[in-house]
């Protein structure tokens, strides 16, 4: 019978409780970094849902921050200052105001004024045939733009758009009725229509130019990302608002436009507003049409002639002082989170909440698109 030396047989004793132990080890080991990351992701979670309260928080103080300029004629640019907010720790919050009204009203174009707009990226044929074949996309393949849909821009009181929507039904039994009959008018009078062209509602997205030849080689480049040209024409374009354009909020290609309709100087319309000039030492607005008039800045009376001594409209129809709609854009960051929150705002003229000031209205501010975490 052979006999196992004792040595030998204690060494393999130790070899076996080495691994052991070390698989042990691995599997502590794994354990512990997941549990590591685990609880990383909750504390992250609790971190963002923080952060979304406070930018919640934050967009109410800036949006009573805009109510008050806005009742001030005063720049709503100067809400963006967030030294007046409360924010918890380490938070930090960056605030970004984009005056929608002061740029071109893409979706609110026609064809003529699509022209003027678009003699910024060329010569009058070149801007007829972009305009040509941009409105011959958008019959072919009409976009749905869901902000013009709901139409938060109208005018109109909601009974009116309520009595509006009435009558049109109305009229479409009437129609209805009248083809079952069989006089057969309503049915040519609608064929008739049918062959006009209509504007369809416009981009949800510039990305979509791409889609347009010609739109695709002048705004993209080989390998199909947006160029310069693309986020001039971003710069000074929205694809929300409507007519008429704030004059306090304009950009140099704005007023290059607006300049086919409207007489400005367009030289001493950015010196008095302060544009492109770096620590501007004064910077007005305009309070009204006729101030332009008086300071010499333009000729915006309600009704002129052109060269060919043909009547045009006024200015009012082109031009306001006064902002419709406000894009507020919040980035909010406590270490590594982050948290972003994106809201479109309506101005609305409210009741003043002081009696002794009669024909003062208050600008009241309505949401009409909210976004998190996109842009």
């Amino acid at each position: 019978m052979r006999v196992v030396p004792q040595n030998r047989l204690s060494g393999s004793i130790l070899v076996m409780v080495l691994g052991i132990l070390m698989i042990l080890s691995v599997i502590v080991t794994s354990f512990l970094k997941n549990l590591s990351q685990e609880m990383q992701l909750k504390l992250q979670l609790e971190g963002k849902s923080d952060l979304r309260h406070e930018a919640y928080n934050a967009s109410e103080v800036v949006r009573c921050q805009l109510e008050q300029m806005l009742a001030n004629n005063d720049d709503p640019q100067k809400a963006a200052s967030v030294q007046r907010m409360r924010l918890p720790g380490t938070v930090k919050a960056e605030v970004t105001i984009i005056d929608e009204s002061g740029k071109i009203p893409l979706n609110h174009s026609d064809e003529k004024q699509l022209i003027d707009l678009f003699r910024l990226f060329g010569d009058m044929w070149e801007a007829k045939a972009l305009a040509q074949e941009y409105t011959k996309w958008l019959k072919e393949k009409p976009v749905v733009c869901t902000l013009i849909e709901k139409n938060p821009l109208a005018t109109a009181a909601p009974d009116d758009g309520k009595d509006k929507n009435k009558k049109e039904k109305d009229k479409k039994d009437d129609e209805e009725t009248s083809d079952e009959g069989g006089d057969g008018e309503e049915k040519k009078k609608k064929s008739d229509d049918a062959g006009k062209p209509t504007f369809p509602k416009g981009l949800n997205n510039y990305l979509q130019l791409a889609e347009i030849n010609k739109f695709r080689t002048l705004f993209f480049d080989k390998e199909g990302k947006p160029n310069k040209q693309l986020k001039r024409l971003a710069a000074c374009t929205s694809l929300y608002s409507d007519w008429p354009i704030n004059i306090n909020a304009v950009s140099r290609d704005v007023l290059a436009v607006v300049g086919k309709r409207v007489s400005l100087d367009a030289d001493a319309v950015l010196q008095h507003l302060g544009v492109d000039q770096k620590n501007a030492k004064e910077k007005h607005r305009y309070k009204n049409l006729q101030e332009i008039d008086a300071l010499g800045h333009g000729h915006t009376a309600s009704s002129s002639e052109d060269g060919e001594g043909k009547k045009k409209g006024g200015a009012e129809k082109i031009l306001t002082t006064k902002p419709t709609l406000l894009t507020v854009r919040l980035s909010l960051k406590d270490g590594g989170i982050s948290f972003a929150l994106q809201a479109r705002f309506k101005v609305c003229e409210g009741e003043s909440s002081s009696k002794g000031k009669k024909g003062v209205a208050a600008s009241v501010l309505s949401v009409v698109e909210l976004k998190e975490n996109t842009y």
